[in-house]
């Protein structure tokens, strides 16, 4: 019998997650396989639309900072601009700079420059980019440039009591500026794994559509 999972890849092993991040994170129980990379033609095109928004690279003070970043996709283009960039990741891997769980990390072990921009792709499940989020507002503030790569489960709140919900409509969470939506084949995703990319304090405001043809 087939399931959705078997055209999906995967790259990384589920068993090297610190146990208290298990219990937000779905794993393939049968094959014990954890969601393969974003994908570095969505990252490139995403690089292309908001590059003009960030300075030149000869005369930018802060970094690039990859949150999550396992094999280095989302960071790979601005690394390749000649833009400062730090990957922070769990796991190890070569394009990880800092080895760290973000959710545990302090702003003692991070450069003393604020980030130019912030690049996030957590794991999307049961909570875990909401709980990314509400570290890099912890960390760096609301007024912070982002590009957040989530599920549409972000921002469609069902209930006034959510308190997501009330964190954007109190100000504690920045407006979200642009969204890009990526169809699901984009990331070699199953359904329940659409995803979104969300666009805070970078001055693009709009909707996106990741133009995507098999």
């Amino acid at each position: 019998m087939t399931t959705s999972y078997d055209n999906w890849t995967w790259d990384t092993n589920p068993d090297k997650i610190k146990p208290e991040w298990r219990k937000y994170v779905h794993t393939d129980k049968a094959n014990n396989k954890w969601p393969k990379a974003t994908s570095q033609l969505l990252a490139n095109w995403v690089y292309e639309l908001v590059r003009p928004k960030i300075e030149n690279p000869a005369f930018c003070e802060g970094y690039i900072l990859d949150i999550g970043c396992g094999q280095g996709n989302l960071k790979r283009p601005w690394k390749e601009a000649k833009y400062n960039t730090l990957g922070i990741d769990i796991e190890e891997h070569p394009e990880v700079d800092l080895l760290a769980d973000f959710l545990a990390l302090k702003k003692s072990e991070l450069p003393s420059k604020e980030p130019a921009l912030i690049l996030c792709s957590f794991p999307y499940h049961k909570g875990l980019p909401e709980l990314a989020f509400d570290k890099i507002i912890e960390l760096f503030g609301k007024n912070v440039p982002i590009i957040f790569w989530g599920t549409p489960r972000f921002r469609l709140c069902s209930k006034s009591t959510s308190k997501r919900y009330q964190k954007f409509i109190s100000g504690f969470y920045p407006p979200i500026e642009g969204i890009i939506t990526v169809a699901d084949e984009v990331n070699n995703s199953p359904p329940f794994f659409q995803c979104e990319v969300y666009l805070f304090n970078l001055g693009l405001k709009g909707h996106w559509f990741y133009p995507y043809s098999k």
